[in-house]
């Protein structure tokens, strides 16, 4: 009986051994083994939306919005599941009716947040240490190759004149493409987006690791967190003394 029962235990043992291995193994060559992604997205008026990410041949996204439909399609190993939404029209609430219990404890849920972090300030240091990291980190996933062409006129010029600077700097990017034409007269919106790059995702996860553990942020987690440990030992302490 003991030897069965041994048995049992040392192929359980095994088992959950080679699960492990395995699963480390697959996170270690996910983040050391260098990620291509490609991208595709048209956006079109009236407006629809069609895009796609590969990530080697072991994942796949893609998505399609048309006609108020979301249409997603993720491809993992080889097993594709499609599922799609459609948005629900919202009920507009007249002004006799009582507003949802649902939605007083949502208002007093956020009221007390902003009443906890009313003291958190973002402090020069700690916008600059911000800044610092995501320009690296748009440094790192930088797309090797970007093509931006098509048609935009929105109903007021200036925001057209808005989206147009906001795009100018992405020219500038070694080997982007941006072609975008203005149309001052009418609405068009048929903008062809492509990219394609490569990343390793250790290097980013080292990046936000140093950002996370830089001096304004651990000050920062420090006064976040150091009112939860408190309260912690509070009422461990209440629990004690009151058997």
């Amino acid at each position: 009986m003991l030897a069965v029962l041994w048995l049992v235990l040392t192929v359980l043992l095994i088992t959950i051994l080679v699960i492990v291995t395995t699963g480390l193994l697959l996170l270690l060559v996910v983040l050391i083994l260098p990620i291509r992604y490609q991208g595709r997205a048209v956006v079109a008026e009236p407006l629809s939306f069609s895009g796609s990410v590969r990530l080697w041949w072991l994942v796949r996204f893609e998505a399609c919005y048309e006609d108020g439909i979301l249409q997603r399609q993720l491809t993992v190993l080889g097993y594709t599941k499609t599922f799609s939404w459609t948005p629900t029209p919202k009920v507009k609430e007249t002004g006799n009716s009582e507003p949802p219990r649902r939605d007083e404890a949502k208002r007093q849920a956020k009221a007390k947040k902003q009443a906890k972090q009313g003291g958190e300030t973002w402090t020069l240091p700690k916008i600059t240490a911000t800044l610092r990291m995501a320009k690296d980190v748009l440094r790192i996933i930088q797309p090797d190759h970007l093509t931006i062409t098509g048609r935009l006129g929105l109903a007021e010029p200036h925001l057209t004149s808005y989206i147009l600077l906001v795009l100018l700097p992405l020219g500038m990017i070694k080997g982007a493409c941006v072609a975008v034409e203005p149309v001052w007269h009418e609405d068009v919106c048929d903008v062809t987006i492509q990219m394609g790059g490569e990343l390793v995702l250790w290097v980013v996860a080292v990046r936000l690791l140093r950002y996370a553990l830089s001096r304004p942020m651990r000050s920062h987690w420090m006064r976040r967190f150091l009112p939860l440990g408190q309260q912690f030992q509070s009422k461990k302490a209440r629990s004690s003394s009151n058997p």
